[in-house]
């Protein structure tokens, strides 16, 4: 598909050269990328409409590095000056989706240290490489054969490589992200078109607004895109389903939506991440055995999984094997030390066996970790209102109610009243009855 005509077609690529919406698996233009998306799914993707267009400053670089193994090497050497760095890629990082332009600039200042997605890393490589008259494209890569824990541990963001066409319709997959030497197996990756490409950044900028904008209208518009243009991908699969899952969405409540999602994911590719991320919604219902059923042998197959083991250990947790919930955070520390839920879970665990004091401090570090996420706030506010600490669990009351989508905060506010106490929030409900239907 990407043979010897690829380069031709690039040489003449123009936004005219196809009808919208009917995308060649071929580099073009940014405004036919536009055209496309507004034929495919009614939606202008804004600045992500650039994500593969090379700037001077992204021309510079790739003159410099001089062809393909010149730019994966420039790449290697911004990770290998910590312009970027490995983080646990469970939760959304702070702050929406890079284009190439902008990963460029987030990368080239050593010490950085900046969290990158595998996607934005892949979008500078392919829009270096165009800068060459390289037609390279970009790659979603499910697995490669040694790994020891899934590339997307989340299972929502994806993973994505450099794609570079050769002869005879041959080509190489090159992971500028994590720096596998070895070639993905054939049906452990596909190219992507561009308008495809720009969906899978539409799946990432979904989950920045669920999480850190708790704009659920807008993560449910982004989310339905990314499915639409990629229905092939578990992870565009995923995203829909953790929007549908999110409290004030109107599929939130009875899940059913949200769970079908995840088994087409499955299907799609019954992988650990897919495997752990049934795990959770069972264990959101409370089902500790469905949760160890679905994890199934992931733990004997991805042994440095440490979102699994923290799955794992939470379904221990539920079942009071207090001994075996421990074990499993400690493997997971040792596999991802800065992973938010890990202290989370030990604050849960420490409060369970009458260590409150402990408790206390792996929920100050699990927020301090993850201070935009509601769950952590919780844990935390229960801990100090156990402790007396009224005045702390009241503050962390309104910090979580500010971190709920608008649509939901009155439940959420009778929910924490569930927990808290009906002076949760400083006062007493008029209708304290009511307190308790929160669950």
């Amino acid at each position: 598909m990407l043979g010897a005509g690829a380069l031709a077609a690039w040489k003449l690529r123009d936004p005219a050269d196809h009808p919208p919406g009917q995308v060649p698996l071929v580099p073009i233009h940014a405004e036919a990328i536009r055209k496309d998306l507004q034929v495919l799914v009614n939606l202008d993707p804004g600045s992500l409409v650039q994500l593969l267009e090379p700037d001077a400053a992204v021309r510079t670089f790739a003159e410099r590095a001089k062809g393909v193994e010149g730019v994966v090497a420039a790449i290697a050497d911004r990770r290998k000056q910590r312009g970027f760095v490995e983080w646990s890629r469970v939760e959304p990082r702070i702050g929406a989706p890079l284009t190439a332009a902008e990963t460029l600039r987030a990368i080239e200042q050593n010490g950085a240290e900046r969290q990158l997605y595998p996607l934005e890393l892949a979008a500078l490589g392919v829009a270096a490489l165009r800068a060459l008259e390289v037609p390279a494209m970009v790659a979603e890569v499910y697995a490669y054969s040694k790994d020891l824990k899934p590339l997307d541990p989340s299972g929502r963001f994806g993973y994505f490589g450099v794609f570079v066409p050769g002869d005879a319709g041959q080509g190489r997959v090159y992971d500028v992200y994590g720096a596998h030497s070895e070639q993905p197996a054939a049906a452990d990756y596909v190219v992507l078109n561009d308008a495809q490409a720009v969906g899978a950044a539409l799946g990432l900028r979904a989950m920045h607004v669920l999480r850190n904008d708790l704009d659920v209208d807008a993560a449910d518009r982004d989310s339905m895109a990314a499915f639409t243009l990629l229905q092939q991908s578990p992870s565009a699969h995923a995203t829909r389903a953790a929007v549908m899952l999110t409290v004030g969405h109107p599929a939130q409540k009875d899940g059913e939506a949200g769970k079908q999602a995840l088994l087409e994911a499955q299907k799609l590719r019954d992988g650990a991440a897919q495997r752990n991320n049934l795990a959770l919604y069972a264990l959101a219902r409370q089902d500790s055995r469905g949760a160890i059923k679905e994890l199934g042998d992931v733990l004997t197959t991805m042994p440095e999984y440490a979102a699994a083991h923290v799955t794992r250990a939470t379904a221990m947790l539920i079942g009071y094997d207090f001994a075996a919930s421990r074990t499993e955070l400690d493997l997971a520390a040792q596999y991802d030390p800065e992973l938010a839920v890990v202290p989370q879970m030990r604050a849960q665990l420490f409060s369970s066996v009458g260590k409150s004091e402990d408790a206390l401090v792996e929920a100050r570090r699990a927020v301090t970790l993850s201070p935009q996420d509601a769950g952590s706030l919780f844990i935390l506010a229960r801990i100090e209102q156990r402790l007396g600490h009224k005045d702390e669990a009241r503050k962390l009351a309104l910090q979580i109610v500010e971190r709920t989508p608008a649509a939901a905060r009155e439940d959420r506010k009778l929910q924490i009243r569930s927990a808290l106490g009906n002076d949760a929030f400083g006062d007493a409900p008029a209708n304290s009855s009511a307190a308790g239907s929160g669950g």
